[in-house]
Parts: C-alpha cells; sequence; structure tokens
C-alpha cells in the first residue's frame, strides 16, 4: 500500500489550525457566524424584519438545508435526487450534493483511502472528511442565502457515525462534535433511511469500499440510532418501495422548504440542542418550553409530599 504520510500530515496541520480540544476552547475567539446564521436557538431580535434578513437575500427567502443519512446502500442517492427532480417541478430552485466530494485536493485523498489504496490513522481520515466538508463552506452558504435547497447525500453526521463505530479511544461525539461544531450549517431535516443492513448488502456494489462490512455497518447502524434519537432525526423506513418512499419525503420536505422560504434562520451545526427534527422545521417557530413553576407552588407540593 502507499505511505499514508501526504494525508497524515495535511490531517495534522488540519487538526492544529481548527480542532477547540486540541488547542482549548475556552482560550481561543469563537469563530463569527458568516450572514444568515445564528448560534443559539433563541428568537432573532428584531422582530420579523431581521428574521428575514437571517433567512437569506431576496423576496424569495432562503434556500433550506436537507440532508441524507443512512447506512451504505440504505437508498440515500436515489431518495435524494429523486427529492431534487420533484423540487424542480415544483418551481423549486433545488440542488444536489453529495459528501465526501471526490473532485476536491482533498477528496481524492479521501477516495484514495475508500479504495484501499492508502492507510492513515483514524483521526486523520475523521479530519480530511471534516475538511472536505470545510472547504465547500463558502460555496453551500452562499447557495442558501440566495435562495437555493441544497439537498445533501451525507452530512458531518455520517462523519460522528463512521468515527464513533470504530470505537477508538479519545474519538468520541465530543471530540467529533468538536472538529466542525458551530463551524458549519445545521441542515433544517436530516432525512434518516433505515433498512436492515443485511438487506443493504444485497444491493449491488455492496463491498466495493473499505466501510462495507457487514459487521462494521452493523456498528455504524447503532450509531445514526443514537444520533437520531439525540437529534430528533425524521426516521424513514427504507423497506418499502422506492416511490412509496419518494412520496413520503417529498410532502414532508415541501413543508420545510415553506418554512426556510417563510424566514426560519440558519442554525450552526451542534450549537444547539435538536436539529434536524420534526417542530421547528415545519413552522418556522421554535418549540415552546414548559412554563416554570411558581417556587412557592413547587415547596408547598413538596412539603405535602413529605406529610
Amino acid at each position: 500500500m502507499a505511505a499514508p504520510s501526504r494525508a497524515s500530515a495535511l490531517a495534522r496541520v488540519l487538526l492544529l489550525a481548527f480542532h477547540p480540544l486540541n488547542l482549548g476552547a475556552a482560550h481561543r475567539p469563537q469563530p463569527r457566524p458568516s450572514p444568515g446564521i445564528r448560534r443559539c436557538a433563541s428568537k432573532p431580535r428584531g422582530g420579523k424584519r431581521r428574521a428575514k434578513a437571517m433567512a437569506g437575500a431576496g423576496n424569495e427567502g432562503r434556500g433550506a438545508f436537507i440532508v441524507f443519512e443512512g447506512c451504505d446502500r440504505s437508498g440515500k442517492t436515489t431518495q435524494s435526487k429523486k427529492l431534487v427532480a420533484a423540487l424542480r417541478e415544483k418551481g423549486v430552485d433545488a440542488e444536489w450534493w453529495r459528501f465526501p466530494d471526490r473532485t476536491t485536493g482533498v477528496g481524492r485523498l479521501i477516495d484514495s483511502y475508500l479504495a484501499g489504496k492508502q492507510d492513515t490513522e483514524d483521526d486523520v481520515i475523521h479530519l480530511l472528511f471534516a475538511a472536505n466538508r470545510l472547504e465547500k463552506k463558502q460555496e453551500l452558504m452562499s447557495k442558501l442565502e440566495g435562495g437555493t435547497t441544497v439537498v445533501l447525500d451525507r452530512y458531518a453526521q455520517s462523519g460522528a457515525a463512521f468515527t464513533m463505530a470504530k470505537a477508538t479511544p479519545g474519538l468520541d461525539l465530543a471530540w467529533c462534535m468538536g472538529v466542525e461544531g458551530s463551524r458549519l450549517p445545521a441542515p433544517d431535516v436530516v432525512y434518516f433511511l433505515k433498512a436492515p443492513v443485511e438487506m443493504a448488502a444485497e444491493r449491488g456494489g455492496f463491498g466495493d469500499e473499505r466501510y462495507e462490512v457487514l459487521e462494521f455497518q452493523r456498528k455504524v447502524a447503532d450509531c445514526y440510532m443514537n444520533l437520531s434519537k439525540m437529534e430528533g432525526w425524521r426516521e424513514l423506513d427504507a423497506t418499502q418501495t422506492i416511490d412509496a418512499l419518494h412520496l413520503e419525503i417529498c410532502k414532508d420536505a415541501m413543508k420545510v422548504v415553506e418554512a426556510c422560504k417563510a424566514g426560519r434562520p440558519i442554525d450552526l451545526l451542534w450549537a444547539t440542542g435538536r436539529q434536524g427534527g420534526a417542530s421547528d422545521t415545519e413552522t418556522g417557530k421554535q418549540r415552546k418550553r414548559s412554563p416554570k413553576r411558581p417556587r412557592a407552588e413547587s415547596e408547598r407540593e413538596e412539603k405535602e409530599n413529605k406529610n
């Protein structure tokens, strides 16, 4: 196999350049968000006018950011491309993207790794995948703010799931989130296509790349499930027919597109709690928090329980 020195050297530089856990997040300035991005889940100040400004340029509002996740051969590419075609038929300016983008310099290193032509350490390859997404950040933001809906086949959630599945000491979820958290836009919705890995393994092409090993895919599926529960993804049954699944996705995706046009701001990736879920993507509003009970009422209830 070819020596991994080039990939290793590049990723080590990336580690020093942008990993907050390595530099000490408490002592380094936080990156300034791009226009149209919010850091927290609170409502933007300034009312509807400011919300519209944050949502994107022009009267049409901003584009939606839709991500498809799932194990290998679960149907992400098929469904994401069909969604783009359907959105365009409805007059929505939409583009299909995929990560890794193997056309860039970093992407070609990743392609070599996935094809088994080059080995490297687990943290190094994770950083290369992250760098591949970060090098497309400005273009992605420009598309969203300009009103283009981006439908993406795999995003940072894949990076976290696959790295955690390796169970390498130190490379846990916090480490993964630290690499790209608050540096990229968060998806407005994540469609998680769920199918038994045994079924996916029967589909054409399975086994062509490094990660397409049945036992490893089971571990990845478990990591995806944990992330989905934590972030509130839309979980979809990928064992149903292609057309049935497509109709289910289309109906939901149009609600997301309309919410973004109406002024839903762009979150930063992993800067808030649940992302890519249902409630606020459909309405453009924040989830209502349960009102706090008066302190006196709580103390009275506690005293009654003791008696």
